[in-house]
């Protein structure tokens, strides 16, 4: 058997390795390689960004899906501005 680690990542940003869009579904879908905290997931991006390589994302929702495969979902990172 091998080793699992649990990794808790403050905040859920990282950068956008890869992506595509798939048309074979009932309306295109976006989606990509996030590595976040030096883990490479694969996820579904919104579909109102326009993705590039490199550009920061964040993680929106994430779970498991009543079939049990896990399901993560990322959406473009606009940093907030603090308070003056």
């Amino acid at each position: 058997m091998s080793r699992v680690r649990l990794r808790k990542i403050r905040t859920p940003v990282g950068h956008l390795i890869e992506y595509t869009t798939a048309y074979n579904m009932s309306r295109p879908l976006k989606f990509g390689i996030v590595n976040i905290g030096g883990i490479n997931i694969i996820g579904s991006l919104d579909l109102s960004i326009s993705p590039s390589v490199g550009m920061k994302v964040k993680m929106i929702n994430c779970g498991i899906s009543p079939n049990g495969t896990p399901f993560y979902e990322f959406d473009k990172y606009v940093k907030r501005r603090g308070k003056s």
